[in-house]
């Protein structure tokens, strides 16, 4: 709907669909070339606009991605799960998503590429304790709880064998 409105600057009649504005056309534009500048606070070159500063300073000052961001935390973050999520390290650009998870990219590194169809197990249940002896690859058909204890029994088994060794070979 238009509206007949008076100009604060000129006192001229002018029409406009906004029932806030305040100047006609032509002081508007006026406005915009003489009253709007101002000096950069940052290089001190005249600037047009109604920023804190000019363009090429906001360019500079524009949030950064990656390690440049003033947020950046090394490119490691927790996943909602509680997995610890890194950026893509090499090897991994054909992926589709940015981040992965850790405890994958140590396991590969260390036995190679993951077969398909298995999942890494955390050992200890603990999801981001992702050191090498605490990580076991399973089948994602067998990753439930009872193939999982049989697991855990196993890793029972071996650390109690490795306290008898360190005990015989330790005088008490």
């Amino acid at each position: 709907m238009r509206r007949n409105l008076k100009c604060k600057n000129c006192g001229a009649e002018f029409e406009s669909t906004r029932s806030d504005a305040k100047w006609c056309g032509e002081c508007r534009k006026r406005r915009m070339r003489e009253g709007l500048s101002t000096i950069c606070p940052d290089c001190g070159n005249t600037k047009y606009t109604t920023s804190h500063r000019c363009q090429s300073c906001e360019n500079k000052h524009r949030a950064q991605k990656g390690e440049r961001s003033w947020n950046w935390k090394g490119g490691r973050g927790k996943h909602k799960g509680g997995y610890v999520i890194i950026l893509k390290p090499q090897g991994y650009e054909n992926l589709k998503h940015r981040y992965v998870f850790e405890h994958r990219v140590i396991w590969e590194k260390a036995n190679g590429k993951l077969p398909e169809g298995y999942v890494i197990h955390h050992l200890n249940g603990i999801k981001d304790d992702n050191r090498l002896e605490n990580l076991v690859p399973l089948p994602r058909s067998a990753h439930s709880g009872s193939t999982v204890l049989n697991v855990f029994k196993s890793r029972i088994r071996e650390l109690e064998s490795q306290i008898r060794a360190l005990q015989s070979t330790t005088p008490a």
